[in-house]
């Protein structure tokens, strides 16, 4: 049995040389650029790992989110903010938008519309309601 041998392989034992181009400044850029890229995607990796082993790990009571005004904010829990409304008022309809609660109100005076901000739950102000003859 014979092995097919190249004809430049007579000696075994040499060494052989590859001719590789020399690295330009395009690759050295993109080789500097993905080992950046490289420790950025670790690093942030680590800052999140971090952040999540913080938060579940941390007992203190969270902050009570807040609004400009120092309000507690409508949508959240334990919201309580007092609305004065004339006395033996009923209500009759109300409707919610994304930026106000309208409140439809009757009273001895007559009808009125009580606007509240939806996200601090604060009186916008309130319309009397006439009847007008013609």
């Amino acid at each position: 049995m014979t092995q097919n041998k190249p004809e430049n392989a007579a000696n075994e034992n040499a060494e052989t040389t590859i001719d590789m181009p020399e690295r330009t400044g395009c690759v050295r850029a993109l080789l500097i650029t993905v080992i950046v890229l490289g420790i950025l995607l670790v690093g942030g990796l680590a800052v999140v790992v971090g952040t999540i082993i913080k938060r579940v790990t941390d007992d203190s009571p969270s902050p009570r989110p807040e609004t400009i005004n120092g309000k507690i904010s409508i949508s959240e829990p334990g919201f309580e903010n007092i609305i004065n409304v004339p006395e033996g008022a009923a209500l009759m309809a109300t409707e919610i938008n994304d930026r106000k609660i309208i409140l439809h109100l009757r009273d001895a005076e007559g009808d009125f519309l009580l606007l509240v901000n939806m996200k601090t739950g604060q009186e916008i102000g309130r319309v009397r309601l006439k009847t007008q003859k013609n």
